[in-house]
């Protein structure tokens, strides 16, 4: 009986780890928008570091299928106390999937993933 309220006691300790384990960061990007062939985004934090990385995955979206596009692996270029970063990134027109990763010193800080419609017809 002492065992099972120990096993328990562990389970409701380590449960809860796991389930917030990799999600700590208080680092997120936001507001992704591609707009006059470049991805413009906020990046949720006061003080961005010198050393961030960002990698782009573009895929394009044709029915059913997708097909990578472009892969871009860029350190972002900030002003200091601003957190809106845009990226130079002309693509034909089509449907794309773009998978967006922040890097600092080689480790994942944050994802996201959006879906967008390039046409160049369009007026803004």
């Amino acid at each position: 009986m002492i065992m099972r309220k120990w096993i328990l006691l562990v389970l409701m300790a380590i449960i809860p780890a796991i389930i917030t384990a990799g999600c700590l960061t208080t680092m997120g990007v936001e507001s992704v928008a591609y707009e006059d062939s470049a991805f413009v985004f906020q990046i949720r934090e006061s003080g961005i570091p010198d050393d961030l990385m960002a990698l782009i995955i573009i895929q394009r979206i044709d029915g059913l299928f997708q097909e990578e596009e472009e892969i871009i692996y860029t350190p972002l270029k900030h002003i200091p106390g601003e957190d809106t970063v845009t990226i130079d990134t002309p693509l034909p027109d089509g449907f794309y999937k773009a998978h967006i990763i922040l890097f600092q010193d080689g480790k994942r800080l944050h994802g996201y993933i959006t879906n967008f419609h390039v046409d160049s017809t369009e007026q803004p």
